[in-house]
């Protein structure tokens, strides 16, 4: 069982002639051909390729992805981005990876919250969904440093705990933050986003967009075979419910055994409201059994053995249908924005500062030279490749690097590991979303106004 569900969902990107380690796991993989590039991609992963009309070349489409804004078509954006139309990728959403090809060419970008993780290694000109499968393709070893930085018992005592910057545990394997693009070829990076000043927005136009997206997101929704989303007294998991549920779509629910109590005496009460199938889930519980080992086995190589050994993918297999797919509420933190200087006036304000101060958290006070230096190299390569030297349009630093590190990293290491049991998505991946909560004249950080989104779609359960 373990070879069919190891690196579920995900894919590879190679020259093409490069045979790598060749993992027995890939022989049942797809291989397509496009240019000078081989992609493989595993039985579950969808795929569409699209060549342009009088050339030579292609983009590939891989994964779950939806038209969220506006009224064009997958293919439509596809192309477009293909022509270098980078405008167009803010109006997708969903968990993807876009590929355009043009012979020995090879440009790549991934959904608006990077909840589809991309993994690089620029020596090797390779690719992939995750860096693990990507270390086994290529035979690298494990990096001596990270495997220092995750035994710092300054790292040990962090309650969430992912690698600085955009480190994995293997050498010269690098995960590609959202809003750039990687250009395999040359292994350099370019930002597309922002490409212009947040625009100046209210109320108003914040419902608009939400409404948009969930509208969109929510007939995207209706073609899996069962959409789950987590219930708990979180503002952001209620705001997803009211408004799909609003919708029409139908959805059952699952909470975590482990919440505070003040938050678990709370959910019988909408679960009552809702109407829905509903279960508790305790992540404490292992499945001892061949194929919970397998699932566990396949989930700590999905989050590229940074995370121990999950009991999630286990959990969210039972009863799971093939399509169905989970709803994290992940994308809610971005439209809050707490890493800028206007939620927290006292934040350091150079990027490398700041990235280090939030990163590090109250240990930096007493950390090892050790642990400073291996964080501030860490997170100094990443806004190098993530150019945050260059024009951000007068965009705060810090609204970027919660998004493009803790989210795409920590949110969405989460969801790969998940999605070996049931495929998952961020449920809030939307830039034009979380550029109309930047662009309030107040502060999105306390989430007043996220709480009004509930009460329009359900009152009662904004109560609750």
């Amino acid at each position: 069982m373990l070879d069919s569900i190891l690196y579920r969902r995900g894919f590879l990107v190679t020259p093409a002639g490069s045979r790598g380690a060749e993992p027995d796991f890939l022989s049942s993989w797809t291989l397509h051909e496009l240019g000078a590039w081989w992609i493989h991609v595993h039985p579950e992963t969808p795929v569409a390729i699209h060549p342009l009309r009088g050339t030579e070349s292609a983009v590939a489409v891989l994964g779950d992805i939806f038209v969220a804004h506006g009224s064009g078509t997958v293919e439509e954006a596809a192309m477009r981005y293909a022509s270098h139309d980078h405008a167009v990728l803010d109006d997708l959403s969903g968990r993807f990876a876009l590929l355009a090809v043009d012979g020995a060419a090879l440009r790549l970008v991934q959904d608006p919250m990077g909840a589809q993780t991309v993994f690089s290694s620029d020596r090797h000109h390779a690719a992939a969904s995750h860096a693990s499968l990507l270390a086994e393709h290529l035979g690298l070893s494990r990096s001596r440093s990270m495997n220092a930085l995750m035994q710092m018992p300054e790292q040990k005592v962090k309650t969430t705990r992912f690698l600085p910057g955009d480190r994995s545990l293997y050498d010269g394997v690098r995960l590609l933050p959202p809003n750039v693009e990687l250009d395999l070829q040359s292994g350099t990076t370019s930002r597309y986003w922002p490409h212009s000043p947040l625009p100046q927005t209210g109320r108003d136009d914040v419902l608009a967009v939400w409404d948009e997206y969930f509208e969109n997101y929510a007939r995207h929704l209706s073609g899996h075979d069962g959409v789950v989303l987590g219930l708990t007294g979180g503002v952001d998991s209620r705001g997803m419910i009211a408004a799909l549920r609003s919708k029409g779509l139908p959805m059952r629910y699952e909470s975590w055994a482990a919440m505070k109590e003040e938050e678990s005496s709370r959910v019988p009460a909408m679960v009552e409201h809702l109407g829905g199938p509903h279960r508790w889930i305790d992540i404490r519980e292992r499945i001892n059994t061949p194929e919970g080992e397998a699932l566990a086995e396949a989930g700590r190589r999905a989050a590229g053995y940074t995370r121990g050994l999950p009991t999630m993918p286990a959990l969210a297999a039972q009863d799971a249908a093939p399509r169905d797919v989970f709803v994290y509420g992940h994308g809610g933190g971005v439209t809050a924005g707490p890493y800028s200087r206007r939620a927290k006036a006292f934040l350091p304000e150079a990027p490398l500062d700041r990235a280090y101060y939030l990163n590090a958290g109250p240990q930096r006070k007493s950390a090892s030279l050790e642990y400073k230096k291996a964080n501030r190299l860490a997170f100094g390569e990443f806004l190098e490749r993530a150019h945050y030297d260059g024009d951000l349009h007068g965009v705060d630093p810090g609204l970027l690097l919660y998004w493009e590190h803790r989210m795409a990293n920590w949110a969405a290491l989460q969801i790969a590991v998940h999605a070996i049991g049931m495929n998952a998505h961020a449920g809030i991946n939307s830039r034009r979303l979380y550029s109309a909560f930047w662009g309030l004249p107040e502060s999105p950080h306390e989430k007043k106004l996220h709480a009004e989104l509930i009460a329009i779609y359900d009152p009662v359960l904004a109560g609750l």
